[in-house]
């Protein structure tokens, strides 16, 4: 990671929030709650920045690339390789028709994505301060309660990020803000 200039703390603290969040939406993610899914996602959150070494605008592309071509993921098994540089392709931009058709057809993918789009969205930042308070799943709603989210970044994360959220996980996506203190 190193190597390729990633913003160290950016990246764990979006992984941790990822695995959090994973934690409680793998059983409506689509994928088996055995490994590598938590592995292949967690890998991604580490990595999802990495274009950045060739380009900010497009890095999500860039992290594609460089994931899928690089000397450094080649002793992965092909699989590993596709599904993270999968993952960080999709954890930002609009969703075109064409990336959700990509996204169908691989069984997980779109639920994994739409985990990493959204604790990325909440370190919009890059501060590591925002938290998850709590993650509550119902028939119609998945409720996330977080501290420390700007207005900003939770606009961006509603409008932005979320698109698609509802396809995924077949329920809508409600961040709740607490209070400092709360």
């Amino acid at each position: 990671m190193k190597r390729y200039g990633v913003e160290i703390p950016h990246a764990r603290h979006v992984a941790l929030l990822s695995l959090t969040l994973y934690d409680h939406l793998q059983p409506l993610a689509g994928v088996p709650s055995a490994e590598p899914w938590r592995d292949y996602l967690e890998t991604a959150a580490l990595l999802h920045d990495i274009g950045y070494f060739i380009a900010k605008k497009g890095h999500h592309r860039h992290s594609r690339w460089i994931l899928e071509n690089t000397y450094e993921t080649q002793t992965w098994l092909e699989g590993t390789r596709q599904w993270v540089a999968d993952l960080t392709y999709f954890h930002r931009k609009p969703l075109s028709v064409k990336k959700a058709q990509y996204m169908a057809q691989t069984p997980g993918l779109w639920a994994l994505s739409f985990i990493l789009r959204i604790a990325d969205g909440l370190d919009r930042s890059h501060r590591q301060d925002v938290s998850i308070e709590e993650v509550a799943v119902s028939d119609k709603t998945i409720a996330i309660k977080v501290s420390h989210l700007s207005d900003d970044d939770y606009r961006h994360l509603m409008e932005s990020k979320a698109q698609g959220f509802r396809q995924a996980f077949s329920r809508n996506l409600k961040i709740k803000r607490l209070e400092a203190g709360a």
